[in-house]
């Protein structure tokens, strides 16, 4: 119901922030601090509640995660959500050591981590766009997406919530370069979005 006049198609500011905050997040010591090589190790987030509320859900995630670290010997670093830490207590559920937990670290600190990662493995929304915007293969534990974009251009896949689909989807992920066509966007939506608020409003 609103006017075509009144609407601006501007892009998603995720690119800009990304793009802003990139060199600067490098400069963080977290890989020092975690004693971790650069393209080395897979970063995984899981914190959606079809994800983690379902202890068997939950179980045969992991079991997938574990999996793709057994098969080819990248120790999984994994950003424990308040969800998932609530979740992993409540159905008594036991992470094999071969996943390392870490709590959750600030924007610069994740952005450094994804960087460096020679894979993701999420169900995050935000974080799919980022892996793809940094060009760092991406595994969405899911079904579905909400950035079908990322997955038009190879940067990004689904995977499902089983540990046969984890693995297939990682074990073929880990084979892609990144080079993948942009089908995201490009940077300079901020600007856009500031200009078109300057003359309309102001």
């Amino acid at each position: 119901g609103i006017p075509a006049g009144r609407i601006v198609v501007t892009g998603n500011t995720i690119i800009d922030a990304v793009d802003h905050f990139s060199k600067r997040a490098l400069r963080m010591p977290i890989l020092e601090n975690l004693n971790l090589e650069s393209k080395k190790y897979i970063l995984a987030t899981l914190h959606r509640p079809e994800t983690t509320d379902t202890a068997a859900v939950l179980t045969e995630v992991l079991s997938g995660l574990v999996a793709v670290t057994k098969k080819h010997g990248y120790p999984i670093i994994m950003s424990v959500h308040p969800r998932t830490k609530h979740a992993l207590a409540k159905h008594h559920i036991t992470v094999n050591p071969q996943i390392r937990l870490i709590t959750p670290v600030g924007y610069l600190d994740f952005l450094c981590l994804q960087q460096n990662a020679r894979l993701i493995m999420t169900d995050s929304g935000g974080i799919q766009e980022e892996a793809y915007l940094l060009r760092v293969p991406c595994v969405t534990v899911s079904d579905t997406t909400e950035r079908p974009e990322t997955l038009l251009g190879g940067g990004n896949t689904l995977a499902g919530r089983t540990q046969r689909g984890i693995f297939r989807a990682a074990s073929a992920q880990l084979k892609k370069h990144s080079k993948w066509k942009n089908t995201f966007g490009h940077k300079g939506v901020s600007k856009k979005i500031v200009q078109q608020i300057e003359r309309r409003y102001l």
